[in-house]
């Protein structure tokens, strides 16, 4: 179906390109993609596909291609170590971004997104880690503990190759990444 959206304060056309109901049929939120994703890597072994992305703002189609198996080495005391698969993440813009990129902005085709899910003790997938480059530098989400407790945090990250507490307030243009991504708190199950 069409999803409805109410978005206070309206986009400034001027500012972003426009998105149309037409557009956004078919398209699933971004918490949806990714269990679409997982879903997929559990009955399919691969994950694979394409959907339309709306978050309510901005449109995209998102691309996730299989990079294999890979045995991921704890960078942390605390991160996980074990089996776990590649999928890399590609987006195509398609409404409600910014006409004119800032200074510091990346295309999305020179943005490297990866994430790696494993399989839990009870044969579920979640993601265990996340990477992507953006113009600050390497950004990675980690799983905080092991498969099947489910508790996850966004520990650290890494700036130019130095790695900082994510909590820490030198901020992504002024903002507290925490804050603004909302992960001022691990998120469980």
């Amino acid at each position: 179906g069409t999803p409805t959206t109410n978005a206070e304060p309206p986009p400034d056309l001027e500012e972003v390109t426009p998105v149309t109901p037409a557009a956004v049929n078919g398209s699933v939120d971004p918490f949806t993609a990714l269990l679409e994703v997982l879903d997929r890597l559990g009955t399919a072994g691969r994950c694979e596909g394409q959907t339309r992305i709306w978050d309510g703002r901005r449109l995209y189609e998102l691309r996730v291609s299989h990079l294999g198996a890979e045995e991921l080495a704890a960078d942390r005391p605390w991160s996980y170590s074990g089996a776990a698969v590649a999928c890399l993440l590609e987006t195509k813009r398609i409404g409600g971004f910014r006409r004119e990129a800032g200074k510091w902005a990346k295309p999305d085709a020179e943005t490297r997104r990866v994430v790696w899910a494993a399989r839990t003790t009870d044969n579920r997938w979640v993601p265990v880690r996340g990477e992507f480059d953006s113009t600050y530098g390497k950004v990675i989400g980690r799983l905080k503990s092991a498969p099947g407790s489910a508790t996850f945090s966004v520990a650290t990250r890494e700036i130019n190759g130095e790695v900082r507490p994510a909590g820490e307030d030198d901020a992504l243009d002024g903002v507290n990444p925490r804050k603004r991504l909302g992960a001022s708190s691990p998120a469980t199950r």
